[in-house]
């Protein structure tokens, strides 16, 4: 693409060649030339300003051969703000990226492979496990003692207390069904009422009572300990009342002895 400064050049040679009319007409169009090439800035030291001929030299270049000027350029603008939020879609797509994108598999971790147990081991193994077993049966014969004397106390404390001590029946398993209301009886049974009627009984001294055993008696246990208050604060207003009846009593049976 050619420049403006040779097409000036190549413009000055034609003139050149053509022949001129008068020395004056080759020294102006020589100065115009020069103005044209400097822009102007030999003849700005006059007493009148003359306009930079670049423009017109331009206008007449462009409009001779436009497509020898380069177009500038687009600038590009600056984007909004980084720091605007996304619109709903851009937030859509960009979750089916993460989507589409599957996440890396992860290999599960082996530990080392088990080593089979020596005879040995083996032999240890079984001997605690008879050890066990035989603590077992040793411990399931004392709990029997401990809880046929259980009963026996039970009883004999209940008996003068109450004829049955009432059991929350929120505490009680649910598989014993809808109980309506439940009482155990000095003998160690637990009385179940259901809504529709039924009444059945469950002994808590058979050995697959004993969980049970242990929720009613740890239930009852603070009723039981009222119970006993109750009656001892009993024991003590008779005995009090009577103590006091009784003084009178042997006052009035002395004055009679006196006066008889």
């Amino acid at each position: 693409m050619v420049s403006l400064e040779e097409e000036i050049l190549k413009r000055y040679a034609q003139k050149s060649e053509e022949p001129s009319s008068a020395a004056g007409g080759e020294g102006k169009e020589t100065a115009s030339l020069e103005d044209m090439i400097l822009g102007g800035d030999a003849a700005s030291d006059g007493p009148e300003e003359r306009e930079a001929p670049e423009e017109d030299i331009l206008e007449r270049y462009t409009s001779e051969d436009p497509e020898s000027v380069e177009a500038p350029e687009p600038v590009a603008e600056p984007s909004p703000g980084g720091d605007e939020e996304m619109t709903p879609g851009e937030d859509l797509e960009i979750d089916a990226l993460a989507i589409e994108r599957p996440a890396p598999a992860m290999e599960p971790r082996r530990g080392p492979p088990a080593m089979p147990a020596s005879p040995e081991e083996v032999v240890e193994t079984l001997r605690r496990l008879r050890e066990d077993v035989g603590q077992i049966s040793e411990l399931s014969a004392e709990e029997e003692n401990i809880v046929a004397a259980f009963s026996l106390a039970f009883l004999k404390l209940m008996e003068p207390l109450t004829k049955a001590l009432p059991v929350d029946v929120s505490v009680l398993p649910r598989e014993l069904g809808l109980v309506e209301r439940a009482n155990v009886v000095p003998k160690g049974d637990l009385v179940l009422l259901y809504a529709d009627g039924r009444m059945e009984s469950v002994d808590l001294t058979e050995r697959d009572n004993r969980d049970l055993l242990i929720t009613v008696v740890s239930d009852v246990m603070p009723r039981f300990n009222n119970l006993i208050s109750q009656r001892r604060d009993k024991i003590e207003e008779r005995i009090t009342f009577l103590s006091s009846v009784t003084r009178e009593l042997q006052t009035i049976a002395d004055s009679f002895e006196t006066v008889g």
